[in-house]
């Protein structure tokens, strides 16, 4: 994969993203998203943002992508988007 991401995917870093929402932290974003709108969510991590996006535009598609293939496996587990190990460098 690409550059690595510089925190890290230490269980502390990935506690502190779970908290996160498009609310709290996409704001800039939430007035431009419609329903039947497809999103890709390009370092995703815990995927919190990326579930709510996907709320916000269903019925759309809603991808939460990330280079660490054990927190996209914990996304995936939460359901509510697609996910995928993916490399920003290389869509």
């Amino acid at each position: 994969m690409g550059e690595r991401y510089t925190h890290g995917h230490h269980e502390s870093v990935l506690r502190s993203h779970l908290w996160r929402t498009a609310e709290n932290s996409a704001g800039h974003l939430l007035p431009h998203l419609r329903s039947g709108q497809d999103l890709l969510d390009v370092g995703c991590g815990p995927g919190t943002i990326t579930r709510d996006l996907a709320r916000r535009v269903a019925p759309g598609r809603v991808v939460g992508i990330d280079s660490s293939a054990e927190v996209i496996g914990q996304a995936a587990a939460e359901g509510g988007a697609e996910f995928a190990v993916g490399d920003a460098y290389r869509l």
